[in-house]
């Protein structure tokens, strides 16, 4: 019922799981690819261009794959630098 479910919310919001929950993502939002906006953007943009190819070349539309061949991750911290930000 939404009643457990309000209950089980409140008693989550104070407990020890998500205090280290925030702990495990905030370690992590540099090298993990759920953080990675700037390369998620970069390779939808790619799985745009190669859907542009096959529309202009007369193809029909398909399914397409694009690989990561230029980020390993967990190895580095990705590049969190806005252009513009004010914090420069």
């Amino acid at each position: 019922s939404h009643e457990d479910q309000d209950t089980s919310a409140v008693e989550f919001t104070g407990s020890k799981q998500l205090h280290a929950l925030r702990k495990r993502l905030e370690a992590n939002r540099y090298t993990m690819p759920m953080f990675d906006t700037k390369g998620w953007v970069r390779d939808f943009e790619k799985s745009l261009w190669i859907q542009w190819e096959i529309y202009a070349n007369g193809l029909e539309p398909m399914h397409v794959i694009v690989g990561r061949s230029d980020h390993i991750y967990g190895r580095e911290p990705f590049d969190t630098h806005i252009p513009g930000d004010s914090a420069e």
